[in-house]
């Protein structure tokens, strides 16, 4: 009869312990804003990185992959300027500060730096403002003149 006894305490020990743990996960879940409606799912569209919400490391990595695109196999160097890189929350956008080093022609030869602006929203992985000038220019938008050309 004892042994009846102490395993149902045991049983129930048991179970209390995993109710426990569970709700210390539900409630890290809750407060960490993750959301058990798609929880482990793709959205439909299959674009699945623009759901979260954005942080500076992802902006600074959308914005050097838009610069690898823009100037391709003419790039030489990429920095960040870490020390004008910020986040604007009133405008709700990183704005990420680029210095680029880009072959004149080619891949080697002559170099020019390049300052690229950069800012991307905060509530979603997307672009909002990509410019760039080089050194004594000014800036274009997305690889057109000033004047649109």
């Amino acid at each position: 009869m004892a042994k009846k006894t102490q395993g149902k305490q045991q049983a129930l020990y048991l179970i209390a312990v995993v109710a426990i743990v569970l709700a210390a996960m539900c409630a890290g879940l809750y407060v960490g804003g993750v959301r058990l409606d798609n929880f482990g799912l793709n959205s439909p569209s299959g674009d699945a990185a623009t759901v979260r919400y954005a942080t500076m490391t992802d902006a600074q990595m959308l914005c050097e992959a838009r610069t690898r695109e823009v100037f391709a196999e003419r790039l030489r160097t990429l920095m960040v300027d870490s020390h004008s890189t910020r986040l604007d929350k009133k405008a709700k956008l990183f704005k990420v500060f680029l210095e680029a080093d880009v072959y004149n022609r080619g891949q080697s030869g002559a170099t020019s730096r390049h300052f690229i602006n950069c800012f991307t929203r905060t509530d979603r992985l997307a672009i909002a403002s990509y410019q760039f000038a080089k050194d004594g220019e000014p800036m274009r938008e997305n690889g057109r003149s000033p004047f649109g050309l």
